[in-house]
């Protein structure tokens, strides 16, 4: 298998993390990312969009030669571990909390 493949089957596999992590939807991590890159720390979204400009590029046959595959791999490395090390169950309790500090304890208006 050469490189390009390995680097496209990686992109594969960050879309379904991030989709599985950050939510959205989409058929490729361009469309994921662009509707989620808001919840990501500046110095992620950087290799996220820098992922997603490629991608459209790796599926064309000839234009896959363009690309720095060593800069795409290592961008995606560093992609798939911040996604990894995201707690899930604690974004969800920090949802549960906001919600329950906005809840009025007792009524202001009586």
């Amino acid at each position: 298998m050469a490189k390009s493949d390995e680097l496209i089957d990686n992109l594969a596999r960050t879309r379904l993390l991030f989709q599985e992590r950050i939510g959205g939807s989409g058929d490729s991590l361009s469309r994921s990312v662009d509707k989620r890159i808001h919840r990501l720390p500046r110095w992620v979204r950087k290799r996220a969009k820098m992922l997603s400009e490629a991608e459209a590029m790796l599926a064309h046959p000839r234009l896959r030669f363009t690309q720095d595959e060593a800069k795409l791999s290592r961008a995606a490395d560093e992609l798939e571990t911040y996604l990894k090390s995201i707690d899930l169950a604690d974004q969800r309790k920090g949802r549960w909390l906001v919600m329950l500090g906005a809840w009025p304890l007792k009524s202001c208006c009586s």
